[in-house]
């Protein structure tokens, strides 16, 4: 068997021969694989024979302790004699479990690792247990204990010259494993940045597709806008509110005139509760907000001249108590009220609100025009949802291309220590 020594020398002497190689960047998948794939395929040629001769071993330490059991003893004192038997089968035993354990797994630089590590942990054990029980058995079976520590040694010398070679091979097959493992988050992260790539260009059609959407609604809104129907829809909604603006501006008027009886109003209200007047509760209570209920009355507001003669009533005969100008002022509109100085603003809100209630026009437009405008709308906003993705897929594509140059590198680096250059 070649030393270790002229192995090793021939070895390194095979590496510095190795001419380097010229990969494409693009390529170095394919050819790490296969490079790691023959690496192993090498390593696993070179260890055999040292596997073989730890495993030929193992059988035959396996085939010993199955005759050692039933081995018969040299004539030996008797209580030396129950000694030895008891080793004899407590040794065979225990060293028989221990070398079934040998045994090659996956035939891959990692099974051979765990191979190795297996071979380590059983030659402790055969080394422990013959601590323990070998001296006896050496007076019992000297010829046959001789042959198992030669088929031991065998093994250890096999194992010493395996882990030799794994350590030599280890850091140049480790390399390419981390190249390959390189390459694979490199296609990962490249396969991210095509997805993104063609997520923003998906996105970008997208926005062009609403942005002509929204032509054609916009097209479509202006016809609507210049119909005959709309135009009278305009026009019908410009008197409404001119219309709207007038009965605002009468009610106001009304409620100039009637708002600074509420106080008195409520005066009044309490003595007719108190019993103090006699008067009718309820209709007072339908007055606490006197311009809305004015605007209900028919035309005179003859419920309305009741409470201001009542009122101007109980003002004379000091029941209601004020004044000075306020009296005045109360008395005076007392009789706006009952002089019909209310029928003229009256008779125009009643007639401006008949006249706002007669403008009909065609709804349908309008709820299409309405229609249109939110589906716009909408589209609009899901274009701005669609530049957000867009703007947080080109951050994603910048820091995935700052990523790949890194992972360039560093795959450039480590494959130029194991003799490939990557262009």
């Amino acid at each position: 068997m070649m030393g270790f020594t002229d192995k090793l020398a021939g070895m390194l002497k095979k590496k510095e021969m190795k001419r380097r190689e010229s990969v494409l960047f693009e390529a170095l998948d394919s050819y790490i694989k296969r490079e790691t794939s023959q690496e192993e395929k090498r390593i696993l040629e070179e260890s055999l024979p040292y596997v073989e001769g730890i495993l030929s071993g193992a059988q035959n330490l396996s085939r010993f302790l199955e005759e050692l059991k039933e081995m018969e003893r040299q004539e030996l004192f008797k209580r030396l004699d129950r000694i030895v038997k008891n080793s004899q089968k407590r040794f065979a035993d225990s060293l028989k479990n221990v070398v079934t354990r040998i045994h090659l797994g996956s035939k891959t630089f990692e099974g051979l690792e765990t191979f190795y590590t297996d071979v380590t942990d059983a030659l402790q054990q055969i080394q422990k247990l013959t601590a323990m029980h070998g001296k006896y058995l050496y007076l019992a079976f000297d010829r046959e204990m001789k042959e198992f520590s030669r088929n031991a040694k065998d093994i250890a010398a096999n194992h010493h010259m395996l882990g030799n070679l794994l350590e030599a091979e280890r850091e140049n097959l480790n390399t390419l494993h981390e190249i390959k493992s390189h390459i694979q988050e490199w296609n990962v992260f490249l396969e991210e940045s095509h997805q993104m790539e063609e997520n923003g260009k998906k996105n970008r059609q997208a926005i062009h597709s609403l942005e002509s959407e929204i032509s054609h609604l916009e097209s479509t809104i202006q016809k609507l806008q210049s119909s005959e129907e709309y135009q009278d829809f305009s026009e019908t909604e410009k008197q409404k509110q001119e219309l709207n603006q007038r009965l605002k501006s009468v009610e106001g008027e009304i409620y100039n005139i009637l708002h600074p009886l509420d106080r008195d109003l409520r005066k009044f209200k309490r003595q007719v509760e108190l019993g103090h007047f006699s008067f009718d509760v309820k209709l007072l209570e339908k007055y606490e907000h006197l311009t809305e209920q004015f605007l209900l009355e028919n035309e005179g507001y003859p419920n309305l001249k009741k409470i201001a003669q009542s009122m101007k009533e109980a003002l004379e005969k000091q029941i209601i108590k004020e004044k000075g100008h306020k009296r005045h002022k109360v008395m005076d509109i007392m009789d706006t009220i009952l002089n019909d100085g209310l029928l003229d603003l009256q008779r125009e809100y009643h007639a401006t609100r008949k006249h706002l209630d007669a403008q009909v026009y065609d709804k349908k437009i309008v709820e299409t025009m309405a229609a249109l405008k939110r589906e716009m709308e909408e589209k609009r906003t899901e274009i701005k949802e669609l530049k957000v993705k867009i703007s947080a897929s080109d951050e994603r594509k910048d820091e995935i291309t700052e990523i790949l140059g890194d992972l360039k590198r560093t795959i450039q680096e480590k494959c130029a220590d194991v003799g490939i250059d990557v262009e």
